[in-house]
């Protein structure tokens, strides 16, 4: 059995980003650790770490379109107050969306990784309420 157990993030400056990401998206620090840092949602298992590069990196892909995306999003319970929050932290966002029902949006973090914020939308297939029906079968 399988599940995603840790995101991770390339990042030039380890503790400005920790710093950051402590802030933005209230993560909690598990520990320090040799190049890195590890956190965890407090309402989520997966686990996101901060990985030490000397460089910005890429950590996106190129669809079919042409246009760049993010390997996995961040949900959000209220994106309008997200959006708003992070706008008026100075954080670049783009405007909110909606694909479907779904409403999202993109910024970017201090190393200039564009980072999916999502809403889930109730009776989606992918909502998490959702999943937890399939996953009990």
């Amino acid at each position: 059995m399988f599940k995603v157990g840790s995101v991770f993030i390339p990042v030039t400056d380890l503790e400005y980003a920790a710093k950051w990401y402590q802030k933005h998206f209230h993560l909690r620090l598990i520990e320090h650790f040799e190049g890195g840092a590890g956190f965890y949602f407090p309402d989520s298992t997966v686990q996101l770490g901060l990985i030490k590069t000397e460089s910005p990196q890429d950590p996106h892909f190129i669809d079919h379109l042409g246009q760049k995306n993010s390997s996995f999003n961040f949900v959000a319970n209220d994106i309008a107050a997200v959006h708003a929050d992070f706008t008026n932290e100075g954080i670049e966002v783009s405007p909110v969306s909606d694909f479907g029902g779904m409403k999202f949006f993109d910024c970017q973090d201090p190393d200039g990784n564009i980072l999916s914020i999502v809403e889930e939308v109730p009776g989606s297939p992918y909502h998490s309420d959702e999943i937890k029906k399939l996953q009990k079968k």
